[in-house]
């Protein structure tokens, strides 16, 4: 962007070199060509139709896909919600309206909530697991909660949770598959669920 002269070096930060370039190539520009460079921002552009609800389309989909990540039920069904709440999204507003409707429509009460199903889903393959022990796949995602990341090892359990959806595999590291999923299965909720296995099987008769 030096190079082209598009920015100039001050005090070294970066800004844009001149008011005509900051006109004429804008934030709309801007969202233009990224929508015509990405393919699939092209399919979910479609999909969602940001381009109604949203003076800068592009930035609004970036914060969907930052809450869903490639999800797509969540997905859709946050520019569902989106769509339904009925209120133009204007520039700079993007990331708190899209964090509000998450928190109350998504997160807060989730069982009965728009993924209320989906998610409780999630909840039933994880404790009644037929493929792994339950109780070992929550500590290994309980870990991975607490470390952020862990190293794929290619293990029976981290291959359920990814195969569940909890986790996603990236440059070889496991990590929750986005921030939804992250903030209804937290920490507490993993401790609270270990505390009660762990009860059971001391209950147990030996």
């Amino acid at each position: 962007l030096l190079k082209l002269g598009l920015v100039v070096k001050s005090q070294n930060k970066l800004r844009v070199a001149h008011r005509i370039y900051s006109s004429v190539l804008n934030q709309s520009w801007v969202d233009q060509e990224l929508v015509r460079l990405d393919p699939y921002g092209k399919i979910r552009f479609k999909l969602l139709k940001l381009d109604e609800i949203a003076t800068l389309p592009y930035r609004l989909l970036t914060e969907v896909f930052s809450w869903t990540g490639h999800q797509p039920f969540l997905f859709q069904k946050l520019g569902q919600l989106l769509h339904e709440s009925e209120s133009f999204i204007w520039a700079g507003e993007e990331a708190a309206r899209v964090e509000q409707l998450v928190q109350t429509r998504i997160i807060e009460h989730w069982e009965t909530q728009a993924a209320g199903k989906h998610l409780k889903e999630i909840r039933y393959r994880l404790l009644n697991n037929q493929q792994c022990e339950p109780l070992h796949l929550l500590r290994l995602y309980q870990a991975i909660l607490q470390e952020g990341e862990v190293p794929a090892d290619g293990s029976r359990e981290q291959a359920e949770l990814v195969n569940l959806g909890l986790l996603a595999e990236g440059q070889g590291k496991l990590r929750v598959a986005n921030r939804i999923y992250q903030a209804v299965f937290n920490l507490g909720w993993v401790e609270r669920e270990l505390a009660q296995m762990i009860h059971v099987v001391q209950e147990q008769p030996v």
